[in-house]
């Protein structure tokens, strides 16, 4: 008959939950920010969370049965989970010495990296729950999915759960789940092993040895034709990119040339150097009218289409005074330019 007894925090006793010995516990977790305490019974590394604890419930009410035992176990197993020091597991890892020379088939090897490769995955979003993390995990349940044939839903389901939360709960049932998928992967060696398709999974390979060299002879002629098709594409794009290249440097040629084109109009608009601007100069002052600096670079550029910067059209000026074409005069403090001999100045 089942009886209710109060206990507190510490106390020994039969999880109502499993029915494994545990210690009676009140732990603290969090999530999204939140605090939460739950009642809850700790079996060594493994725990089962009973329910919310109340603010100030000092114990709580379990049916205890009278013959209350942990789940069965195999044989020589030992009672509960042993903490080793590092020297008790050096000596009980050399007890058993791996044989000489030992070599498995890639049947076995496949599934047992998928093994690894989906246990690495879970203990790194574990340990850090990240969007990348699971993704990764994600990752790895997908390749179990599709290159073994194995079932990982339920997998999937409890690491989203865990991502959302990052309770202990939802640790503990992505930790099942993975046990669940590690069994399946398992149980699908075992029946390729005796020549049995695993119910849900992929079959194993049968047949006689013309048969299967008939499969992979249709595998390679498939592969042979993906690979054909991506010689071809990557050809195409070789050659689309030759075009393009082409027609790169043809554009960058002609912008080159029109530049020079531009360049060469733009000094024969102006003459040819400084003989060419002085010509100008004394052809605009050829009417006898005599114009300041500003009003004959106006009258070059307004022609002429000729730009004579401040500095270099003074050179010029002053060049033609040397030489005696033109004169300068200063009327009410302004210099003006004329043709020599035009009228008086200096």
């Amino acid at each position: 008959m089942t009886q209710v007894v109060r206990v507190g925090p510490g106390a020994e006793v039969a999880c109502p939950k499993c029915g494994a010995p545990g210690t009676l516990k009140v732990e603290t977790f969090r999530a999204a920010g939140k605090e939460y305490r739950y009642w809850t019974v700790l079996h060594g590394r493994r725990r089962c969370i009973l329910k919310r604890y109340e603010e100030g419930e000092a114990e709580l009410a379990l049916p205890q049965p009278p013959e209350a035992q942990p789940p069965a176990r195999e044989a020589g197993e030992a009672e509960g989970e042993r903490e080793y020091t590092a020297a008790e597991a050096i000596e009980a890892i050399s007890s058993v010495k791996p044989p000489e020379g030992e070599a498995y088939p890639r049947r076995l090897q496949r599934p047992a990296w998928y093994i690894v490769k989906l246990a690495a995955s879970w203990g790194s979003f574990r340990e850090n729950p990240t969007e990348e993390n699971y993704r990764r995990l994600l990752n790895a349940a997908a390749q179990v999915t599709e290159r073994l044939g194995v079932p990982t839903a339920d997998l999937a389901v409890a690491a989203e759960q865990f991502l959302k939360t990052k309770s202990e709960t939802a640790k503990i049932k992505v930790n099942e789940a993975l046990t669940t998928v590690v069994c399946r992967i398992v149980t699908q060696v075992l029946a390729e092993g005796e020549g049995k398709p695993l119910a849900g999974g992929a079959p194993a390979e049968q047949g006689g040895p013309e048969e299967v060299a008939k499969r992979l002879e249709e595998r390679l002629s498939k592969l042979e034709g993906e690979v054909r098709a991506i010689a071809e594409t990557v050809a195409a794009l070789a050659e689309q990119r030759e075009k393009i290249a082409e027609e790169v440097a043809k554009r960058a040629a002609e912008a080159v040339a029109q530049a020079l084109a531009q360049r060469r109009a733009q000094r024969g608009a102006g003459g040819a150097g400084r003989a060419g601007v002085k010509a100008l100069v004394l052809q605009i002052l050829s009417d006898g009218r005599p114009r300041t600096r500003r009003e004959i670079e106006l009258e070059l550029r307004e022609r002429f289409g000729v730009e004579a910067k401040e500095k270099p059209l003074s050179g010029r000026l002053s060049e033609l005074k040397r030489a005696g074409l033109v004169a300068l005069e200063v009327r009410e403090g302004v210099f003006y330019w004329r043709i020599a001999g035009a009228g008086g100045g200096r």
